[in-house]
């Protein structure tokens, strides 16, 4: 005997159950409303998506919706949708659409029981008419009469007092696995986080757990975000403690949605949108869970938190890629009969048996928020939430100092009754241990690859590498100033590769998808044109000065440091002249200077690491190293003379190499600043052995807070000033390395 039910996917578990205890021997059918669509109404196939990316430049988002309405689209009703037409044209012409004819048997012409979909859904209506079935809707009745609903504040106030009633439950014996929450959203989650690790409560279903959350992904797409190739991206992530499956499994997302046939941008947008999935992590055997949907289940403990009129029930706007006018036309619900239908969902949900908690607060950082209109239309008793016994306890009480502290310390703001807690409570604050604890990560066999800017930071400061580079936390959109260095690397590198026009490059880097700015940073890249211009200009007329040369441009080179660590980098520029000499130039945007001084510490070895990796390299056994080369871009920038425009770095004192690339016009001070081909051999030999040192280091997990500080006037520098991680480190000055002359080691 079979039996076939209507329900969301969600409720499938809890109605196995239920009628495999009515009767074992049933035969269970359970299908979605997705899963009947796919049994009447051809589906796109999934290079569709892509297909729609490419040809209408759409998002995926975008792209992934037309795809699913041009599902109920037909020779009838095309001419109707004006909207749709064009995408249905190209669809049928490039055979996207495929046809299911045999698995719909099983429902033709039965009865079916419904849970969880409403008479109101006009879509499922036709879909029961096409196939023949005949639907039992289970109604329910409206049981919300003598709730309470408690009301707070704010946000931290109402999160406080929901982890104290759920660790009263759990001391009532309740299964931690039965308390649910539903209303969670961004707004909530600093405090949950919070109060969690405060309380040792733990939470499944949080929307951190998915893939584009987890840092080693945020890691794979800064790669692939500054040209890095799959495979190159996919071996960068090899220092990362990754589990086998899930890795695996972000393998296979990513390598079945790549297409070569989308730009960088195209193809960072479908990663990040098919990376917004679960994953299996940090998922514990007993949490609370958190409710994304409605659900089907009964005799569970439910906490409603945020029952304000924004979540209770959710609003749906005609603001879709079709409106509501079209929707009609296709059978698909129109915003007011999803509304209806949330409504109703809501209702039934909040009426099943079920113990249930209601709490809003009035406000948050941003908003103000207003009790759901349901409060008062099914009699909602309301609470002002007093303050509760526990409130006062030790642990509330530090928690709170705790805070003021963190406000006196900050912000230099005083609380009349911090001189009373310090009186009157046992604690310290500001007198903890920060140092780094160490523990076994790295071993001498493992696979470590470093780049200048790695390595430079473990210089700088241990802590700050452990941090970035190990844990990867410092994962985030580019800064603009970031953005713009990698603009103006873009616009000469393509202008030197393919010989064009500044204002060609510069219109092609602007245009090709890969820089999206704003008008505000529109605006000020055009008070930067001039400049970018000329310097470009400056290097294409040394260029045409040289004879007899050959270039190389954002070049990839690899050195084999040890047996186990390998250094990675990209040099801006290479110029060979005359196959006797070779020299390097590095673009700056920002502010650098070369300072040879700062070698002995291992700091700002970025010039003389590019010599090792060309000077290993087989391309240039047979040609002299010449020249190591910053160039700043915007240096002085109001001041329009060419000095400005120089390379400055370390010459070969050499008058022929001079002779050939006109040093005294393009080179600043090559006389003062040259030397001999030994002294780039032992700048050569020094950033070996200073990063053969570094390697040790880290492999024996040496990650120390212990940021570099020099207070010499030429060669100023302080390891903490632009850190990223001081505020997560709390350095004290006694933990600064300080190098004070220019003997010291």
């Amino acid at each position: 005997m079979a039996k076939i039910i209507i329900a969301p996917n969600n409720f499938k578990k809890e109605l196995i159950k239920k009628y495999r205890k009515d009767n074992p021997f049933f035969d269970i059918y359970i299908y979605s409303k997705e899963e009947l669509i796919d049994l009447i109404y051809p589906f796109l196939k999934k290079e569709s998506v892509y297909l729609l990316i490419k040809e209408f430049n759409l998002s995926y988002k975008s792209a992934l919706k037309y795809c699913y309405f041009l599902r109920f689209v037909d020779d009838t009703n095309k001419g109707l949708i004006k909207e749709l037409k064009p995408f249905y044209e190209y669809s049928k012409k490039e055979n996207c659409f495929l046809y299911d004819e045999y698995a719909k048997n099983i429902v033709v012409k039965k009865s079916v029981d419904v849970f969880g979909y409403y008479k109101e859904d006009y879509l499922l209506e036709k879909i029961f008419k096409t196939l023949q079935i005949t639907p039992n809707f289970h109604d329910f009745n409206i049981n919300l009469d003598s709730n309470k609903v408690h009301i707070y504040d704010t946000i931290e106030e109402e999160v406080h007092h929901l982890f104290i009633k759920i660790l009263d439950l759990i001391n009532d014996n309740v299964d931690i696995n039965d308390i649910y929450i539903y209303g969670y959203n961004k707004d909530y989650e600093f405090y949950f986080d919070y109060y969690s690790k405060l309380y040792g409560i733990n939470f499944n279903n949080l929307p951190l757990n998915k893939f584009k959350q987890l840092n080693f992904v945020k890691t794979f797409l800064k790669d692939f975000q500054n040209g890095l190739s799959l495979d190159d991206c996919f071996n960068n992530l090899s220092n990362n403690n990754i589990s086998q499956d899930i890795f695996e499994k972000f393998q296979e997302i990513i390598l079945t949605n790549h297409y070569d046939d989308l730009n960088l941008n195209q193809q960072l947008d479908v990663f990040n949108n098919v990376l917004n999935v679960e994953v299996e992590v940090n998922k514990f055997d007993n949490a609370v869970t958190i409710l994304n949907n409605v659900s089907n289940f009964n005799n569970k403990h439910v906490f409603c938190i945020g029952f304000n009129q924004n979540n209770y029930p959710k609003i749906v706007f005609d603001n879709d890629l079709i409106f509501d006018s079209d929707k009609e036309i296709l059978s698909l619900l129109t915003s007011k009969q999803e509304n209806i239908i949330n409504r109703k969902s809501l209702l039934e949900f909040l009426s099943s048996n079920n113990y249930f908690y209601y709490s809003f607060s009035s406000k948050s950082y941003l908003d103000n928020y207003y009790l759901s209109f349901l409060a008062s239309a099914y009699n909602f008793k309301l609470i002002k939430q007093n303050e509760l016994s526990y409130d006062y306890s030790n642990l509330a009480s530090l928690n709170s100092v705790c805070k003021i502290e963190d406000l006196h310390y900050k912000f230099n703001k005083d609380d009349f009754y911090l001189n009373s807690y310090r009186q009157t409570l046992n604690y310290k604050y500001n007198s903890y241990d920060n140092s780094f604890k160490k523990f076994s990560l790295f071993d001498k066999d493992y696979l470590l690859k470093y780049s200048y800017s790695s390595l430079n930071k473990y210089a700088l400061c241990p802590f700050s590498y452990y941090v970035d580079e190990v844990l990867k936390l410092q994962v985030g959109d580019p800064s603009f100033y970031a953005t713009i260095g990698s603009f103006v690397h873009s616009i000469y590198e393509i202008g030197l590769r393919y010989n064009l026009t500044f204002d060609d490059a510069y219109q092609r880097c602007l245009n090709n998808g890969q820089f999206n700015f704003d008008i505000k940073e529109k605006f000020i890249l055009s008070g930067l044109f001039q400049r970018i211009k000329d310097i470009y200009n400056f290097n294409q007329e040394q260029l045409l000065k040289i004879n007899n040369h050959e270039i190389f441009l954002e070049k990839w080179f690899t050195y084999q440091l040890n047996q186990h660590s390998i250094i990675n980098g990209k040099i801006d520029k290479i110029i060979v002249v005359d196959n006797q000499y070779y020299f390097i130039v590095d673009y700056k945007t920002g502010s650098k200077s070369y300072k040879e001084g700062l070698y002995k510490y291992g700091i700002d070895l970025q010039l003389p690491v590019y010599s090792l990796l060309t000077y290993q390299d087989v391309l240039f056994k047979d040609v002299s190293l010449a020249g190591i080369y910053y160039q700043e871009i915007f240096n002085d920038i109001k001041d329009n003379d060419t000095k400005n425009f120089k390379l400055s770095g370390l010459s070969l004192n050499n008058s022929s190499y001079w002779n050939l690339i006109d040093a005294d016009n393009y080179i600043k001070n090559h006389k003062k600043n040259s030397c001999s081909e030994n002294k780039f051999i032992d700048n050569i030999n020094l950033t070996k052995e200073k990063y053969l040192n570094f390697d040790d280091k880290i492999r024996n997990n040496i990650f120390d807070i212990y940021p570099i500080l020099s207070n010499k006037n030429k060669e100023s520098i302080d390891a903490c000033t632009y850190c990223k991680n001081k505020d997560i480190c709390f350095v004290k000055y006694q933990q600064k390395r300080i190098v004070a002359n220019e003997s010291e080691e």
